[in-house]
């Protein structure tokens, strides 16, 4: 007969060892990424793409590339951790002009649209263009509307921003001339069917100034923020501003200039701007040299806390990226450098509260004529899973396109069926005898690249250890029963 103090032993041990099982697998999946790759079938010379996240588990991607000699367009991929990723495909053929800095913005709405902007023009002028198609169809050419101008006189900095608040008014900010070089701002409240005239938000007075380095966020309250920096003919940045709409939403009631260059700093410029569910942070380039600061919010822009250092790190490496996963928590990813020894990387924070989480390395080294991670993006998927692209910042000989990792994070999974029976185009003739480029839309099924995995990777399952973690379950209630009935 095993006496009650046994019983009770086996007991807390069995429960012991189900919470260590749980918490050492969450432990060792959430903080390993993957070795990073490069994007397949990406052109060298193009920039980082833009990642969109939807409920069904995968990541769009959307980048800027030249097609043969004639044309560049919009190409539209899509990767999920099962599939891996798919044959990419030309959505939006653009001619001739642009650059690798075209493609401005990407959103996927509540209606399950996409929303594209982006920028065509010269160096002293262009145009903002705007088009939509629904998630499902997005790799089909044919799915997305004709491109419609919504920014006359635009440029000649190829910088734009699109949000969209809680009542589902668009809003896209973008440097134009049209009453003086500023920043101006065009709406539709109609999910893009119309657009207004544009709005100038603020006019630039001095010569040789122009905005650049847009970024805009609607928070949960209803708000609608922009940030921006001032470049100079010296092609530095001058400062950096932060504008809030007003109740009307048309026109800034506050414009504040939160950092300045002055003396030997180098550059005041790549502000990103994010709300953490109580406050906005921004993260933005100071200093010399090159630094990351931090200020915050706690009112939503009507107040900003003294600049802060978060890192010790260094280096001009564009915008931070930073995404929010199931449980709210933020997540940034950065280009930086230490500087003695002077060691180049991608690297990761994560916003504890009051404080960024010490950098760790997602890809590390000295600086190569082929290595210099730099200008990521980042979103999280399926609730739970960072994932990151990036290029690398070296002379256009050496550029080897857009490279990614991702990992596990410690947040609950948000898993939902995939799309089934959808189809891509599989045959694509950029450039026929006719010298208009078309594309002949098949209903074979979407084909996908097999990414490069390591064994561990290919055997893993999401809900792998939730399984494991119920082998001790199933013992304790085992052990249970038997007891149970030995004292009968």
């Amino acid at each position: 007969m095993i006496t009650n103090i046994t019983y009770t032993y086996i007991t807390k041990l069995l429960l012991a060892l189900t919470i260590l099982l749980q918490g050492g697998l969450s432990a060792q999946i959430s903080t390993r990424w993957i070795t990073p790759v490069q994007i397949p079938n990406y052109q060298d010379t193009a920039r980082a793409p833009l990642l969109v996240p939807d409920n069904q588990g995968s990541v769009h991607v959307f980048n800027y590339e030249s097609v043969g000699q004639f044309n560049n367009a919009i190409m539209y991929r899509r990767w999920n951790p099962e599939e891996g990723w798919t044959t990419p495909n030309d959505i939006l053929l653009l001619g001739l002009g642009g650059g690798p800095q075209t493609l401005q913005a990407v959103f996927l709405d509540s209606n399950d649209f996409f929303h594209v902007i982006y920028y065509f023009g010269t160096d002293e002028e262009g145009y903002i263009y705007y088009s939509s198609a629904p998630r499902k169809t997005a790799h089909r050419a044919t799915a997305w509307s004709t491109p419609i101008v919504i920014g006359d006189n635009a440029g000649p900095l190829p910088f734009a921003a699109l949000t969209q608040d809680i009542n589902g008014v668009m809003y896209v900010f973008f440097i134009s001339k049209v009453d003086g070089i500023g920043l101006y701002m065009v709406k539709s409240e109609d999910s893009g069917l119309s657009w207004s005239q544009p709005l100038a938000m603020t006019i630039i007075s001095q010569e040789d100034r122009w905005p650049a380095a847009i970024q805009a966020m609607s928070d949960s309250n209803g708000g609608v923020h922009v940030v921006w920096s001032i470049v100079s003919d010296l092609g530095v940045g001058e400062e950096i501003h932060y504008g809030r709409l007003n109740a009307a939403k048309n026109a800034l009631e506050k414009d504040t200039i939160l950092a300045r260059r002055e003396g030997m700093d180098y550059s005041a410029t790549w502000p990103a701007i994010v709300d953490d569910g109580s406050q906005l942070l921004l993260v933005y380039q100071d200093s010399f040299p090159a630094t990351r600061f931090m200020r915050v919010s706690k009112d939503y822009g009507d107040t900003w806390s003294f600049p802060i250092k978060p890192f010790p790190f260094i280096g001009e490496y564009e915008f931070t990226a930073i995404a929010k996963d199931s449980n709210n928590n933020l997540h940034m990813v950065m280009g930086n450098r230490t500087e003695n020894p002077e060691i180049h990387g991608m690297w990761y924070s994560r916003w504890l509260g009051n404080r960024w989480s010490t950098l760790e390395p997602i890809t590390s080294g000295p600086a190569t004529a082929v290595y210099d991670p730099s200008a990521p993006q980042a979103v999280v998927t399926q609730g739970n899973i960072l994932f990151a692209a990036w290029w690398h910042n070296v002379r256009n000989d050496n550029l080897s396109g857009a490279w990614y990792s991702y990992r596990l994070l410690d947040a609950p999974a948000l898993l939902s069926t995939p799309d089934t029976n959808e189809t891509i185009p599989t045959e694509i003739n950029l450039i026929p005898d006719d010298g208009n480029p078309t594309i002949n839309a098949t209903s074979e099924p979407l084909i996908v690249a097999t990414p490069s995995l390591t064994p561990m990777e290919k055997a893993y399952s999401p809900a792998f250890p939730i399984y494991i973690a119920l082998i001790p379950v199933v013992i304790l209630m085992a052990v249970f029963t038997f007891l149970k009935f030995q004292r009968r």
